[in-house]
């Protein structure tokens, strides 16, 4: 339908879509589903409409959700256009809008009435900056950008309306095809290798957007072998990078029965997937290209060690004694192998071994780089050493592996394949040494592939350290060494007892499970009575929804060490629960972002001449980061909205209402997004409702997170099916394969 309509403001917005509260004119002023404010709700995929301004749109109403019924915005009649002499001085001046601000828009347009036909027909020289009431040469450069992109942007949507493509996608396929002409004759070539190759579309999306327009694709190739990629995707996401091709039938017999015969002949044909007829399984070829070339660079540096003539044994005599003989045999054969494992569990002196071998690289000076999968890793690596590290993303998108004789990577089990693939496609020294610190008891990486594990039983050079310093005390080592032992460590008195401590320095424990979760948030309170910080904390359980779950958790902490009361937040929902964050609450970020905003960088382009995002540099926060909320702003400047001004790190990161989804309270987290970090008290939660998540790694994971002690609210006989229950190790990988073979 075509209604007119006048917006009131941008109720959400992120880079793919925003939604805009509309108040209907005349006629369809029954529209308006928001009685107090007699408004509708618009999604709008262009970022084509802006506040308080009349308008007469193409909507379609969107099925009904739990926000209620909302409409999508197909077309601004007034705005549309096939040629560029179609544009009226009256869409020029709308044009603008939409690139700069209203005050700007009418100064440019008062100077150059036919700017957009200027710019769109190349004529930009034309424009003179001083002619321009507020406008700089760089300033100009931006909006003639601007209107540059965004014509096309209009152009790609009108001419592909039945994709409903968003403004981020246009770019994405401009930015790959060169020009709407072959962006569309690509789509007629193969619209699923658009909008899920480049767009970035989920196959289920994608295919039912194109069947609905044209179903002579249903049995082609293309759809099929996309079909297949989107199930290797599901199966990457638990962990596998190839998958049985009975597995794949399976799945897909239950997606459309129709295509299940005509599966191994597309595999065989597809360019995209890897079919392996020896041992019937089928890959996506990126990530068959990884893993082979992750065995193909070990296995380089196995058959090409530079033997190091050191006197390694200088250094078996640290400050605090002498290394035992599995200590010294790191620093023997860091000297023998280019590649080595150090598998080394919690407790058992890896620390050491780590600043013995530092100190002989740097008197032979060698040049070295320390990093880390996880913020929070790198930084208690940082503590640990005394020497600078960092991530793994921070360290190879900013190329500063390019000099190091030696990579150590510490945390190196939640290596995933594309991490690894990360470091190894840098440009490294030919005779560089790699150094990979981990523990092949915890829990495998949470991204695809068992890294750390296929290297480690493809013939890397390993060394394990297995004595536990701390195993006679009694206490947190004690019991997270038995669990990984897969022995259960409660004597029968222990079993039957509610309460009890244990350990010379009283650092492990147990509290039995009452069943209410207050007795959780009361254990939790117990240490910020007793004067310990909430960063110093962490409470961790398996889920994170449900009642016991770490979303309800986060909300209950939070209301009663930082409740929000009538103070100002920004809102989200995780696992359909409200979070509502604001100052001073801790907070983890969930999702890699290069593109953050620091409020430095932020307050330094506010000096700019009308700034806009783009004078903001950006930097990158990585997924499992933690910090804690400094403050809640009101910025009229460049986002005009609310926004946090979040701690991580050192680095004041800008979340606005587009990305606070990207944020959990973190006063309680599961071992998954925990694996890597550590903090002085932990509060470990082994319950009767989430006894079938946990498993003998998850717990070992678990419990070697404390530095000071370890709590553990739960019941013994959960505690013992968990240690009885080895955690599914049945990923399917191929660096193992790739490194074996001949």
């Amino acid at each position: 339908m075509i209604i007119e309509c006048e917006t009131t403001r941008i109720i959400h917005k992120n880079e793919n879509f925003q939604l805009v509260g509309c108040i209907p004119i005349g006629e369809y002023n029954n529209l308006a589903t928001n009685p107090r404010y007699g408004t509708i709700t618009i999604k709008d995929t262009g970022h084509r409409l802006v506040e308080n301004k009349r308008y007469k749109i193409a909507i379609e109403p969107l099925p009904p959700n739990k926000y209620g019924q909302q409409y999508m915005l197909l077309d601004i009649p007034s705005l549309s256009f096939n040629e560029i002499e179609d544009i009226t001085d009256e869409m020029e001046l709308e044009l603008l809008e939409q690139v700069m601000s209203e005050q700007q828009a009418k100064y440019v347009h008062e100077a150059y009435p036919n700017f957009v036909k200027l710019v769109l027909n190349g004529n930009e020289s034309q424009i003179k900056v001083n002619d321009i009431y507020n406008v700089s040469d760089k300033r100009l450069a931006q909006y003639i950008k601007k209107v540059g992109s965004r014509y096309n942007t209009f152009l790609l949507q009108g001419n592909m309306k039945q994709y409903k493509l968003t403004a981020q996608e246009c770019t994405n396929m401009l930015n790959t095809f060169g020009n709407i002409e072959r962006v569309t004759e690509a789509f007629k070539e193969n619209p699923y290798y658009c909008l899920i190759s480049i767009c970035g579309r989920s196959f289920r999306s994608a295919d039912v957007i194109i069947l609905s327009h044209d179903k002579t694709w249903k049995y082609t190739q293309e759809r099929i072998e996309y079909m297949i990629d989107g199930v290797l995707r599901y199966f990457e996401i638990t962990g596998s990078t190839c998958v049985d091709a009975i597995e794949i039938g399976k799945y897909i017999y239950n997606i459309d029965i129709d295509v299940v015969d005509k599966l191994k002949n597309v595999a065989v044909e597809s360019e995209i997937i890897i079919y392996d007829s020896k041992r019937n399984i089928l890959q996506r070829r990126e990530m068959y290209e990884k893993e082979y070339e992750i065995a193909t660079f070990f296995k380089d540096k196995l058959h090409n060690s530079t033997p190091l003539d050191w006197d390694w044994e200088k250094y078996k005599t640290i400050k605090d004694g002498t290394l035992t003989a599995e200590q010294q045999n790191v620093l023997k054969a860091f000297c023998q192998h280019n590649i080595l494992i150090l598998d080394a569990p919690s407790g058992t002196g890896k620390t050491s071994s780590l600043m013995a071998l530092i100190q002989m690289i740097e008197d032979n000076g060698l040049t070295y780089k320390l990093m880390s999968p996880t913020g929070k890793a790198a930084s208690r690596l940082s503590e640990q050493t005394g020497r600078d590290a960092s991530t793994i993303h921070r360290a190879t998108l900013s190329n500063s592996l390019y000099d190091s004789d030696v990579i150590i990577i510490d945390e190196a089990s939640m290596l995933s394949v594309d991490l690894m693939h990360m470091v190894i496609s840098c440009e490294l020294l030919s005779n560089c040494r790699i150094l990979l610190v981990g523990d092949s008891a915890q829990i495998p990486s949470i991204g695809a592939g068992r890294v750390f594990k296929d290297l480690r039983e493809g013939g890397v050079p390993t060394c394990t350290l297995t004595k536990c310093f701390r195993f006679d005390e009694g206490g947190a080592s004690y019991i997270s060494t038995l669990t990984r032992q897969g022995k259960f460590y409660f004597t029968d008195k222990q079993k039957e007892s509610d309460h009890f401590t244990i350990g010379e320095k009283q650092d492990y424990e147990f509290i039995k499970f009452n069943n209410t979760v207050e007795q959780i948030v009361d254990t939790y309170m117990s240490l910020i009575n007793k004067g310990v910080e909430p960063k110093d904390i962490m409470l961790l359980v398996p889920y994170n929804v449900g009642s016991y779950g770490a979303t309800t958790i986060n909300n209950l902490i939070q209301e009663k060490i930082n409740p929000v009361g009538t103070q100002k937040f920004l809102g989200t929902k995780h696992n359909d629960i409200q979070v509502r964050i604001h100052p001073n609450d801790l907070v983890m970020n969930i999702k890699n972002n290069y593109n953050a905003m620091t409020w430095q960088n932020y307050d330094n382009a506010l000096w700019e001449e009308s700034p806009t995002l783009e004078d903001v540099e950006k930097t990158a926060v990585y997924n499992g980061q933690t910090g804690y909320v400094k403050s809640l702003k009101y910025d009229k400047d460049i986002i005009n909205g609310n926004i946090l001004i979040v701690d991580i790190e050192g680095e004041d990161i800008i979340y606005t209402t587009g990305d606070i989804n990207n944020l959990l309270l973190a006063y309680a987290s599961n071992p998954y997004k925990f694996q890597g970090s550590q903090c002085k008290y932990i509060i470990n939660v082994v319950i009767p409702a989430h006894e079938y998540v946990w498993n003998r790694q998850l717990l070992y994971t678990a419990q070697t997170r404390m530095t000071t002690k370890l709590i553990e609210i739960g019941d013994p006989d959960v505690i013992k099916k968990a240690i009885n229950t080895m955690g599914d190790d049945n990923r399917l990988t191929r660096i193992k394969e790739f490194l074996c073979a001949s």
